[in-house]
């Protein structure tokens, strides 16, 4: 038995109308083919362009059994592990790490005044002298107010000797052996990390180079 012919108002969307269509012939029910009859029966009031768009798209989608994409997931770029151009890093034998921010002492100058005068020093914060040569020379606490632990450290980066500086002390704390940098950092920084003579320190990118 035949399907009967549809005559009425859409009746060329054929067997398989998808209701995407359908909403639209309901939508836009006086729609004709004639070229000399109006697009819209009378008294139907045409929808802005970007709106009607709006609402073919929508009826699309949910003819499709879609829905409206979601928006695109925002990648967070990871972390970089690569420490900054005055972060230090102090590595002991069984793999434990941690790192100081510091300050350059390379200039004659900046070496002869170091800490002194400071009234605090942040947790993981310490002063890095430079040297263009090894030294044999010690350190004092002349108006230095913050106990410090004085790492003297050679030219492969090994941590030689510690010692530690008392405020205000005149104390000549000369180590055993020659050294090309020191680290002076809070007092007990070394033991609190798990480090200590024989740790290995990789100095930062900015390190300044002295010829000698």
């Amino acid at each position: 038995m035949g399907r009967a012919e549809d005559t009425g108002p859409g009746a060329n969307r054929g067997l398989f109308a998808s209701p995407a269509q359908e909403a639209l012939s309901a939508a836009f029910p006086a729609a004709v083919e004639c070229d000399n009859q109006p697009a819209y029966a009378p008294g139907v009031r045409r929808l802005p362009l970007l709106l009607a768009l709006a609402i073919v798209a929508n009826l699309l989608a949910a003819a499709c059994g879609g829905s409206p994409a979601a928006p695109a997931a925002t990648v967070t770029p990871e972390a970089t592990a690569t420490p900054g151009p005055n972060v230090l890093t102090v590595r002991g034998p069984d793999g434990q790490s941690a790192r100081v921010t510091v300050e350059f002492a390379v200039t004659p100058e900046e070496r002869q005044k170091g800490l002194m005068f400071r009234e605090a020093l942040a947790a993981d914060a310490g002063m890095l002298f430079v040297f263009p040569r090894d030294n044999a020379g010690g350190f004092w606490m002349k108006d230095t107010l913050v106990p410090l632990t004085i790492a003297y450290i050679d030219a492969s980066g090994t941590v030689q000797e510690l010692r530690e500086g008392v405020p205000r002390d005149l104390t000549n704390l000369r180590p055993a052996a020659a050294y090309r940098y020191v680290l002076e950092v809070n007092k007990g920084w070394f033991e609190a990390n798990g480090l200590g003579v024989g740790a290995h320190v990789e100095l930062p990118s900015g390190t300044p180079t002295l010829v000698r």
